[in-house]
């Protein structure tokens, strides 16, 4: 088609120019007809399990722990009520209150 002819249909001729020129400068492809990469090998597995620690000292309904990064000594219990609590790992006792803030929280739900 010429183009006088497709600039003369308006707005449709337009975007008919307009993805010509789009489709033209779209590559076919790699080149590399037919050939297909494999996919990754899958992750090795490993064990995870869970192991309970001393349960001598007294958590009131714990509900998060965590480790400061690279810390392998200490966890962080942190309880409903406001309170957050050290344990030490290597012998499982608890090391003592690290934050306070039941006077802030309400555990009532």
């Amino acid at each position: 088609m010429p183009l006088k002819y497709i600039l003369r249909r308006g707005a449709q001729g337009f975007c008919l120019l307009a993805l010509a020129v789009l489709l033209a400068g779209c590559p076919g492809g790699d080149g590399n007809v037919g050939t297909t990469t494999p996919p990754p090998p899958p992750h090795p597995a490993f064990t995870l399990g869970l192991e309970q620690i001393n349960t001598g000292f007294n958590l009131t309904f714990p509900l998060f722990l965590t480790a400061p990064p690279g810390d392998m000594l200490r966890l962080f219990v942190v309880e409903k009520g406001g309170l957050i609590k050290i344990v030490d790992r290597t012998n499982n006792t608890l090391i003592g209150t690290f934050l306070d803030i039941s006077g802030l929280v309400s555990t009532g739900g």
